[in-house]
């Protein structure tokens, strides 16, 4: 989702670490400790059952940023 951002944001494509750098900085406060958090447990591939509506709920407010820049 990061990486998604930054190429709306910037119309390049980065690298996944590269984008989480930018995106942590740029996000709003909201989403911030939920990225630094999957990035901690990216080795991990199972989902903490605690966050999966946390995290549906940054896929969609991404998707209305791509949208919102699409339209724009």
């Amino acid at each position: 989702m990061c990486r998604a951002l930054y190429t709306l944001a910037f119309g390049e494509l980065v690298s996944k670490r590269n984008a989480v750098e930018w995106a942590l900085s740029a996000l709003p406060e909201s989403w911030r400790a939920l990225v630094e958090e999957a990035v901690a447990r990216r080795a991990d591939a199972t989902a903490d059952p605690r966050r999966v509506a946390d995290l549906l709920a940054f896929v969609e407010w991404v998707a209305t940023q791509a949208e919102a820049a699409l339209n724009h």
